[in-house]
């Protein structure tokens, strides 16, 4: 496994680690664009009620309808990265809990709790020296390497990985 090939496990591992929180602002985002789309409905409803006192050149339908469209997309394309981001994240949590119970804790203690080198092998339930934690990693994103190797999905969705640490992976 090249140094490239691990940057992109650890990213990808810390896509999983993130998982819980960007499904939940996923599903959120859903809820608040639903929400916008039913406040267009009821406005709609009450300008075509009021429309024959209005100014028949106002054209608000259109707008409207646009506004309508547009929160729909978002509904649609918010569901698909909700959808990308549950698959991705059940597929690397069958790969994961294939793991060693050392390596899985280590794993988990460096993506999900965000420890650092120093602070992981304090949080293990067992004396370890912070190079062994490091060995035990290693061997975890070997194993997790190969697991991906032979995963269609993951392979695709790790080969076209922008390396931008900062980038949104649910898109």
């Amino acid at each position: 496994m090249t140094e490239g090939e691990k940057k992109k496990i650890r990213h990808l591992l810390d896509y999983w680690g993130n998982s819980y929180r960007i499904t939940r602002e996923l599903e959120i985002d859903i809820a608040k664009y639903k929400d916008i789309r039913k406040s267009i409905y009821e406005i709609k409803s009450m300008w075509s009620d009021d429309r024959t006192l209005g100014n028949p050149t106002i054209d608000i339908d259109e707008r409207i309808n646009r506004n309508i469209k547009l929160c729909a997309e978002l509904i649609r394309q918010t569901s698909i990265k909700l959808e990308k981001a549950l698959r991705i994240k059940g597929t690397l949590d069958n790969i994961i809990e294939t793991l060693e119970d050392t390596q899985l804790l280590v794993i988990r203690g460096k993506h999900i709790n965000k420890l650092n080198w120093e602070m992981l092998p304090l949080n293990l339930p067992f004396l370890i020296s912070k190079r062994h934690v490091q060995r035990i990693y290693n061997e975890a994103l070997n194993i997790i390497f190969n697991a991906l190797e032979n995963n269609e999905e993951l392979k695709w969705f790790l080969e076209n990985i922008d390396n931008d640490e900062n980038s949104s992976w649910a898109s």
